[in-house]
């Protein structure tokens, strides 16, 4: 999807994995993780792997090509965008959004490639795309 005018980069928070059916689907993803893999993971070292980190929703707020746009805010899971947050935090988001800007800015084509999640439908930024802009 090709933004017309990209606004902001914004953080909100959200909360975590609360629906019980979405935390019982991971303990039985990771029973069956440990089913299919048997000897070669070990339950000691699949219950040392560091758990994820807990995130904020952060995204951008833009207009798209649609007549009569009125914008939309979308939470952006590109890997580049997630690990720059990690590095910088909530102290250093201005750093986060000015590279976040800087990426989707003028001075690029950029195109924002979307999805949806599998079980809310809830569109979303998996992906940057930013070359040059053509002359």
């Amino acid at each position: 999807m090709k933004p017309r005018e990209v606004a902001d980069f914004v953080l909100q928070e959200r909360d975590r994995i609360a629906d019980p059916d979405e935390i019982s689907t991971l303990e039985k993803t990771e029973a069956a993780q440990q089913l299919l893999l048997g000897d070669w993971d070990p339950p000691i070292i699949r219950k040392s792997r560091t758990p994820p980190q807990s995130l904020p929703w952060i995204g951008y707020e833009f207009t798209c090509q649609g007549d009569g746009c009125k914008g939309h805010a979308m939470m952006c899971i590109d890997w580049e965008i997630q690990e720059l947050y990690r590095k910088y935090g909530r102290q250093g988001f201005d750093k986060v959004r000015q590279k976040a800007m800087e990426l989707a800015g003028s001075g690029k084509d950029s195109l924002f490639i979307v999805g949806t999640t599998w079980r809310f439908k809830t569109w979303m930024i998996i992906g940057l795309f930013y070359p040059p802009r053509a002359n």
